[in-house]
C-alpha cells in the first residue's frame, strides 16, 4: 500500500458500519480477529498477505469496538430490571461537562458512580444528562447528590436522523434525569485539580472580556468564533448563517485551531525563540485550547492534525495530510466508535478530506501554479477551496438539516477571510487586555465593522434568487 494508514482507517470505519447494520456474536468476531492477527504475524515476510490480514483485523476491530460500546454492563444499566424507574432515585456523581443555563434551569452531563433505588444501593459507571431547576450556578468537576426520576433513552427506529436522543446515544449517554426542586440537590464541592476546569474558568473570563470591550452582538460572535460559546448568539444570526451555509464559522473547528497555531508560532518567533522550542511550546497550548472550547470532534481532529504536523517538523520529517487526517480519526473512534454516525464527525472529516484530495487535483487541472497575478490566484484558490468543501458536505447538510444552499460557495469566499480577521482580533483582544485596556479597546473597535460586514454580506446573499432551498 502506498498510504497504508488511510486505507486501514477506511477499513476500520467499514467494520464499524458493518456492525451497525448487522448483528454478529462478539465471541465470533474475537475468534476471527485472533486468527487474522496470527496470520498477519506468520506472513510478515509477504507484504501482500500481511496487508490482507491486517485489513481483515482492522475491519473486525471496528466491529468489535462498536458492539462492545453498545453492550452495556450491569453497572452501566444502573439496574437491568428497572430501565424506567417508577419512583425517584438518588444518584451520586461528578459533572462531566460545562453546565448550560437556560430558562431558570441548568443542564449538564453527570458521571454517576453510585445510585440508590429504594433500599438498594449499587455502584455504577454511566453518563446521564441532568436538568436541574435551580437559581445557583453549577460547575464542571463538582460532585453532586441528586434525587429525581431517571429514564433510559430509547433509540428511535433505524434511519432516524438528527434527533437529540440519537445525538446523546452516539456519545454513550444512555439515561436522562430531571430534578424538579432545588431542595433535592446536595452539593459535595469540587475536589482535586483539573486542567479542563482551569480551561473552562479561563473561557468564562475571556467571554467576560468580550462583553466588556465589544457591543453585545460582536461579543456574542467573538465568543462563538474564538471560544466556541454560542449561548449569546442571537437566533436570527444563526438562521442567517445556516441559510448561507456559513454556520461553520460560529463553531470552533480546524479553522480556529489553525488561526491559534499561527498566532502562537508568530508570537514566539517575534520573541526570538528557536524553532524546536516554538513547536514544543505550541503543542500544549493547542491541547489546552481544545479543552477550553469543549473538546468537540472538529477541534479534537484539528488538534491531532496540527500536533502531527508540528511534530513532523520537529523531527525533520515530511508531514502528510492523508496520514494526519487518518490518524486524527482513529483515537476519536477508538474512544467512541458511535461518533462515526454523528453529523459533526462526518462533516468535519469529509470537508477536510475534500481539501486534501479534491482541491489539489482541481488546482493542478486548472494550472493555477502557472498564474502570475497573485490577487487573481488568491481569489481562484479561495473559490476552489469553497467549492470542494461545498461539494463534499452539501449532501450531508441536505440529509441532516433539510437545506440546500448553492450560495455557500460565494458566501465562503467573503465570509472566511473576514472571519479569520475577526478571530485574530478576538485573540488579540484577550492578549492586549493584559498589556493595556486601551489596546484591547482598539482590537474590539477593529472587530465591530468586520462582524457587521459578515452579517450584511450573508443577509444580502441569502436574499438572492435561488440562494437556498428548504427540502
Amino acid at each position: 500500500m502506498k498510504k497504508p494508514l488511510p486505507a486501514l482507517t477506511l477499513i476500520f470505519m467499514a467494520g464499524i458500519t458493518f456492525a451497525h447494520f448487522c448483528k454478529i456474536p462478539l465471541i465470533l468476531l474475537f475468534s476471527l480477529a485472533g486468527v487474522a492477527a496470527g496470520m498477519s504475524i506468520l506472513s510478515l515476510k509477504n507484504n501482500l498477505s500481511c496487508n490482507f490480514y491486517l485489513g481483515i483485523l482492522a475491519f473486525l476491530s471496528g466491529s468489535i469496538l462498536l458492539i462492545n460500546a453498545r453492550t452495556v454492563s450491569a453497572g452501566q444499566m444502573l439496574d437491568s430490571n428497572s430501565l424506567f424507574f417508577s419512583e425517584p432515585v438518588i444518584v451520586r456523581g461528578v459533572i462531566a461537562n460545562e453546565p448550560e443555563e437556560k430558562g431558570g434551569s441548568y443542564a449538564f452531563v453527570l458521571r454517576v458512580c453510585q445510585i440508590q433505588n429504594g433500599e438498594r444501593n449499587q455502584s455504577c459507571d454511566a453518563d446521564i444528562t441532568v436538568r436541574v431547576h435551580s437559581n445557583q450556578e453549577f460547575y464542571y468537576g463538582e460532585e453532586l447528590v441528586l434525587r429525581g426520576r431517571v429514564e433510559k433513552i430509547i433509540p428511535l427506529k433505524q434511519g432516524t436522523k438528527n434527533s437529540y436522543r440519537e445525538y446523546l446515544l452516539n456519545r454513550g449517554i444512555l439515561f436522562t434525569m430531571k430534578v424538579e426542586r432545588e431542595a433535592e440537590v446536595r452539593r459535595m464541592g469540587i475536589k482535586g485539580v483539573s486542567p479542563k476546569r482551569l480551561a473552562l474558568r479561563m473561557k468564562k473570563y475571556a467571554v467576560g472580556l468580550f462583553s466588556k470591550y465589544a457591543s453585545s452582538l460582536t461579543a456574542a460572535l467573538l465568543g462563538a468564533m474564538v471560544l466556541g460559546d454560542k449561548r449569546n448568539v442571537p437566533y436570527f444570526v444563526n438562521q442567517i448563517m445556516i441559510r448561507s451555509g456559513t454556520i461553520h464559522i460560529l463553531v470552533v473547528s480546524g479553522f480556529n485551531v489553525g488561526v491559534l497555531c499561527f498566532v502562537v508560532i508568530l508570537f514566539l518567533k517575534f520573541a526570538r525563540i528557536n524553532k524546536s522550542l516554538r513547536i514544543i511550546l505550541t503543542v500544549p497550548i493547542l491541547i489546552f485550547y481544545c479543552l477550553l472550547t469543549g473538546s468537540s470532534t472538529p477541534v479534537v481532529r484539528a488538534t491531532i492534525m496540527a500536533t502531527t504536523f508540528l511534530l513532523a517538523h520537529l523531527f525533520m520529517r515530511e508531514p502528510n495530510m492523508h496520514n494526519s487526517l487518518a490518524l486524527a480519526a482513529i483515537p476519536i473512534l477508538i474512544n467512541n466508535p458511535r461518533q462515526l454516525f454523528d453529523a459533526s464527525f462526518q462533516l468535519s472529516f469529509v470537508s477536510v478530506a475534500s481539501l486534501v484530495i479534491l482541491y489539489p487535483r482541481l488546482r493542478s487541472l486548472l494550472g493555477l501554479e502557472k498564474l502570475k497575478v497573485k490577487l487573481a490566484s488568491f481569489f481562484i484558490d479561495t473559490f476552489l477551496a469553497s467549492l470542494c468543501a461545498w461539494l463534499a458536505t452539501s449532501g450531508f447538510i441536505l440529509y441532516y438539516f433539510g437545506i440546500f444552499s448553492p450560495v455557500t460557495v460565494v458566501a465562503n469566499i467573503f465570509t472566511v477571510p473576514l472571519a479569520t480577521l475577526v478571530t485574530l482580533g478576538g485573540f488579540g483582544l484577550i492578549m492586549a487586555h493584559f498589556l493595556s485596556p486601551v489596546l484591547a479597546q482598539i482590537f474590539a473597535a477593529a472587530c465591530e465593522p468586520l462582524a457587521f460586514l459578515i452579517l450584511k454580506i450573508n443577509i444580502f446573499l441569502i436574499h438572492l434568487p435561488c440562494a437556498y432551498f428548504r427540502l
